[in-house]
C-alpha cells in the first residue's frame, strides 16, 4: 500500500484494527503513535523500557499473554531501528520477533523508518514465513533511508487481505498521493542509486553517532543509544533537565 508518508501508512493500519486487538508499544516510542492510538481509540499497552533491561526489552515482552481472555490479538508497534533510542533487532532476535509475530493471535506492525542506518539494513521482512496468512505489517517511506522527505511516499507491506481492505482509504481518506511523487520515488529506487543511498546514509550516520557520542561521554552524560539511530539516547546528571541542556 502506497501512502503520503509513512505516518499515513501507520495511521490507517491502526485505524483499522478491530477492537479485540490490543497494541503493545514501548513507552519510549515515537510520540506520534501515542497520538494516533489516542486518536483511533486504539486499545493500547506499554511495554516498560527501562535502564534495567537496557532500554531493550526481550521479544516475549511484546507477546505476555498474561490477564488477557482466548479472543484478544496482540499486535505490538515496534520501530526498528528505535526511535529515538537506536537499538535495533537484527538476526535471529529479529528472526524471532517475526516468528512470534505470524504465530496465531499475534501479528505486528513494524516500523523500518531507519532501516538503513545500521550497519548491514535490516529488515524484518526477510524473516517472513508466510504473509499471505499473517498479521504482518512492514512500514516504510522515503524520508529517513532515501533522504526525501519532501516527496511524501510511504508504504506499508502485507498480506492480500490486509491491503485489499485498506488499500483504497489512501486514496478517498487521505487523497492519494501525487503522481510527481511517485515518478521521483521511482527514481529513487532504480537499484544502482538503492546501492550508493545506503553506503552513504549508513557511513555517515555511524560517523555521527560515534562523534557525538564520545562528546557528550566526555560532557560527563551517560549515553544508552544503539548501533541505528539517528537521535542520542542519553540520560542527563542528577539535578539537570532537558531546558538546562538546551539553555547552556
Amino acid at each position: 500500500m502506497i501512502f503520503a508518508g509513512g505516518r499515513p501508512g501507520i495511521y490507517t493500519v491502526l485505524n483499522f484494527l478491530k477492537d479485540n486487538v490490543q497494541v503493545r508499544i514501548g513507552n519510549v516510542e515515537w510520540p506520534a503513535y501515542l497520538d494516533i492510538m489516542t486518536q483511533t481509540k486504539t486499545n493500547w499497552q506499554v511495554v516498560p523500557f527501562t535502564k534495567e533491561n537496557n532500554f531493550h526489552p526481550p521479544n516475549s515482552d511484546y507477546y505476555d499473554r498474561k490477564g488477557l481472555n482466548a479472543k484478544t490479538r496482540l499486535l505490538p508497534v515496534v520501530s526498528n531501528p528505535s526511535n529515538p533510542t537506536g537499538h535495533t533487532r537484527a538476526g535471529p532476535e529479529l528472526e524471532e520477533l517475526i516468528a512470534m509475530a505470524e504465530q496465531d493471535k499475534n501479528g505486528i506492525l513494524l516500523d523500518e523508518a531507519y532501516e538503513w542506518f545500521h550497519t548491514g539494513s535490516v529488515s524484518g521482512i526477510q524473516y517472513v514465513k508466510d504473509l499471505e496468512n499473517s498479521n504482518v505489517f512492514i512500514s516504510g517511506a522515503c524520508t529517513k533511508g532515501l533522504q526525501c522527505p519532501g516527496i511524501r511516499i510511504g508504504w506499508v507491506i502485507a498480506s492480500k487481505e490486509n491491503v485489499t481492505k485498506m488499500a483504497n482509504y489512501s486514496s478517498f481518506g487521505m487523497g492519494g498521493v501525487s503522481h510527481p511523487s511517485q515518478l521521483y520515488a521511482v527514481k529513487l529506487f532504480e537499484p544502482a542509486r538503492v546501492v550508493k543511498a545506503k553506503k552513504a546514509v549508513e557511513e555517515h550516520y555511524n560517523w555521527q553517532r560515534a562523534r557525538y557520542g564520545e562528546a557528550f561521554t566526555k560532557m560527563g552524560l551517560k549515553v544508552y543509544t544503539g548501533n541505528g539511530g539517528f537521535y542520542h539516547w542519553l540520560e542527563l546528571p542528577e539535578g539537570c533537565t532537558g531546558f538546562d541542556t538546551f539553555t547552556i
